[in-house]
């Protein structure tokens, strides 16, 4: 739940569309949100009883840590724009199951979701020195994801924008040839 994005759901709609899910798909899920306080992250998986979090904003290794012994899984986002951008990386190790390498904005309002790639030789650095499993992102789409996958055989990818039909809503269509891609990149590396 990121105000800024286009993608925005409520709290209450991020419930409505949970009581819907199996458990198993309950599992899978990931809610990225702002909040500013790891008791309202807590608060907010508790409700919808998910797992899986994507905490944006600066938080501390030990609050984080706070997530992790609740058993909750942590995707933590870093904007890179430059190598320096990732010379914090191994703080998370411990703290987090995943770091996901993603675009920096020029505009700090915005958290992820721009369709702008970042030099993916910053991510091959980062992969080659770094303990933490690290995500790629940061303008993937149909026309990349393959040249992505083969070039920095990332433990998992994000997209979000490149799977759009317009702002917000994504497209079944792209979402099918996005599993058709990356399934016959995987069998290419």
């Amino acid at each position: 739940n990121i105000k800024n994005s286009p993608r925005f759901i409520t709290s209450q709609e991020i419930e409505e569309i949970f009581v819907e899910l199996t458990d198993e798909e309950r599992l899978k899920a990931v809610i990225l949100t702002e909040l500013d306080t790891i008791d309202g992250i807590m608060d907010l998986c508790t409700s919808i009883g998910i797992k899986f979090v994507q905490p944006y904003g600066s938080f501390s290794n030990s609050e984080l840590d706070r997530l992790k012994l609740m058993n909750y899984r942590i995707l933590k986002p870093l904007h890179v724009e430059v190598e320096e951008d990732i010379e914090t990386i191994d703080t998370y190790q411990t703290s987090v199951e995943v770091v996901i390498l993603d675009t920096k904005s020029s505009n700090p309002e915005v958290l992820g979701g721009t369709g702008e790639t970042f030099d993916w030789d910053i991510y091959i650095k980062a992969q080659a020195n770094c303990q933490v499993k690290l995500a790629l992102a940061g303008g993937l789409d149909l026309d990349n994801i393959g040249e992505a996958i083969s070039r920095c055989k990332p433990y998992m990818i994000d997209i979000s924008s490149g799977l759009e039909s317009c702002p917000g809503i994504k497209s079944f269509n792209k979402m099918k040839a996005l599993f058709e891609l990356t399934s016959l990149a995987r069998l290419e590396s």
